[in-house]
């Protein structure tokens, strides 16, 4: 019997946020082509007054507080299952200065189904504590992929 799995890779575990602030964001042809297997959660300040976050945003519980409830929120489509369809899907989002999300932007596609539970789940998330540049919330747009897979 096939195992349905999904994996949630971030990079905001063990201060490696940082790190990815001094190293050079990936363009959208980067992107494109897949060049984020070891890199997958990225960080942009949206406010140009602030182009350095000192705080990243960060989810109640942590990484391992977002995995969990990204894995509750995500079911295998059975449709997408059925026909054994796998793949990343790569979702943007702006977490905003009160730590809310806004609108949820798919930026590689996989499936409808796939990128609709994708969708859903990470509007479904809580509250992020804010970034933060000289004490001041910050808008930040975060980069997901959510890799669908059977095995």
């Amino acid at each position: 019997m096939k195992k349905n799995t999904i994996t949630i890779l971030l990079i905001c575990a063990s201060g490696l946020c940082a790190h990815a602030q001094s190293q050079p964001l990936l363009t959208p042809e980067e992107l494109e082509r897949g060049n984020y297997q070891t890199l997958t959660a990225y960080l942009m300040p949206t406010d140009e007054a602030y182009p350095e976050i000192e705080d990243n945003p960060m989810y109640p519980g942590g990484e391992p507080g977002l995995m969990q409830d990204l894995g509750k929120n995500i079911k295998y489509p059975k449709k997408a299952r059925k026909q054994g369809i796998t793949g990343q899907v790569v979702l943007t989002f702006v977490i905003e200065k009160d730590g809310s999300i806004g609108p949820v932007e798919i930026k590689k596609s996989v499936h409808p189904d796939i990128d609709a539970v994708a969708v859903n789940a990470v509007k479904q998330l809580k509250r992020f504590y804010p970034a933060k540049a000289g004490g001041v919330p910050l808008r930040v747009r975060y980069t997901l992929p959510l890799r669908f897979a059977l095995e």
